[in-house]
């Protein structure tokens, strides 16, 4: 006979009824299967974690200013080495 626990999570009935929908979209049973599924991975050290870009885009001054301080860092160029944290607050706090 298996020794069994009963997990808990609050989650927000929308949370729930989304996920239930993609759940059954990949072929799980239930919300169930896929937290043992996952939870059995996760001790198992099997569960990987990806983090997918959100899609967030900067702005053409930001992209271009980024772009600037590629081509400076290449070349060496307006960088500063703080010495050490005070030198480093000084230039931050610098304008």
């Amino acid at each position: 006979m298996m020794n069994r626990t009963v997990l808990q999570i609050p989650i927000s009935l929308s949370l729930r009824q989304r996920a239930e929908v993609e759940a059954e979209a990949l072929g799980f049973s239930s919300l169930q299967e896929v937290v043992r599924v996952l939870l059995s991975r996760l001790a198992k050290k099997e569960l990987r974690v990806v983090v997918e870009d959100s899609g967030f885009v900067l702005s053409k001054k930001a992209m271009e200013r980024y772009a600037q301080m590629d081509k400076d860092f290449e070349r060496g160029e307006n960088i500063f080495e703080a010495k050490n944290a005070n030198d480093l607050l000084k230039k931050l706090n610098e304008n």
